[in-house]
């Protein structure tokens, strides 16, 4: 992987396929490069992709979690305009 030979401190780690695949599905190839680069560089906190992937797993509880409200919140708005819906 190209980052790693640019920075070699970074290493590779399986967690960031996820985060490459998803740039280059919507950038060219050289402009997700970049992004994966100042994702992995600038953006994340240091160690953030380890070989445990323990901060990683962290956010991904944390994404599921709000997903799990938002969703909980959607459903409830949802059902509230169907029953409004058809009582009219």
């Amino acid at each position: 992987m190209r980052v790693v030979r640019r920075n070699p401190l970074v290493g590779y780690c399986q967690g960031m396929n996820l985060l490459a695949a998803a740039l280059i599905l919507v950038l060219e190839e050289e402009d997700a490069f970049w992004c994966f680069v100042n994702i992995v560089e600038k953006t994340l906190p240091p160690n953030y992709f380890t070989s445990n992937l323990l901060v990683s797993q962290a956010d991904q509880r944390c994404v599921h979690r709000a997903h799990e409200r938002v969703d909980k919140t959607f459903t409830h708005r949802a059902t509230r305009t169907t029953v409004r819906r058809a009582s009219h």
